[in-house]
């Protein structure tokens, strides 16, 4: 939280990580959740915004859909928690951009494109 503090830092991008043990995924997603919660809050006494990133081109990748990542917000319960949303990358994987914006605009706090 100094960095950020000092370097007027208020996103922090979290990354879920890549499993490899596909067997287990209650239980990535129950820590993933728990640990998401903890480090929301943390950073809400300082004005900072946390964003989890769904990512489909990396294989084992825990957060793959922009619908998991829309799920994973709504179950934390902290509003400094959102998603990030590559626009390139998820017209490529989910297609209907237009859509999903309509749908889940409320939970994205970023949205990039690398086009």
């Amino acid at each position: 939280m100094e960095y950020a503090t000092v370097l007027r830092c208020n996103r922090i991008h979290v990354l879920s990580g890549v499993s490899k043990h596909q067997n287990k995924q209650e239980v990535w997603r129950q820590t993933y959740v728990s640990n998401l919660r903890f480090a929301a809050k943390e950073c809400s006494k300082y004005g900072i915004t946390l964003l989890i990133e769904p990512i489909s081109t990396i294989q084992g990748y825990y957060l793959q859909h922009t619908k998991d990542a829309v799920d994973i917000v709504k179950e934390v319960g902290c509003p400094n928690l959102k998603v990030q949303l590559d626009l390139y990358h998820a017209q490529r994987t989910h297609g209907n951009i237009t859509q999903t914006l309509q749908d889940y605009l409320q939970y994205i706090g970023i949205y990039i494109t690398d086009i």
